[in-house]
């Protein structure tokens, strides 16, 4: 069996050259937060969609207590959670491997 769509991608996607995670805590939830080396949030948003991936882009303004404070602009949020099959999460962190 895989593990969690969080776990996997929270381990998978480190091992990717120009993939920063964002998240914090021991306690993973069902969002993560990421950048990709080279391009910001929206650029890979908009790559994303290219592969009819939908995420989302969390701006320092939206986030004030914690984007400023760790000196980031902006994050790509990923949801991956119980409404995600294995497949779709598979499908995101293909895709997302494709762009790094």
């Amino acid at each position: 069996m895989r593990p969690s769509g969080i776990s996997y991608t929270s381990t998978y996607l480190p091992t990717r050259p120009r993939v920063t995670l964002h998240d914090k805590g021991a306690r993973k939830g069902g969002i993560v937060t990421f950048a990709l080396a080279g391009e910001t949030p929206l650029q890979t948003k908009t790559r994303l969609g290219e592969f009819r991936i939908n995420v989302s882009v969390s701006s320092a303004s939206s986030a004030r207590i914690d984007l400023p404070h760790r000196g980031l602009d902006a994050v790509v949020r990923a949801s991956v959670h119980a409404f995600n099959t294995e497949s779709e999460i598979e499908r995101f962190v293909k895709a997302l491997a494709s762009l790094s």
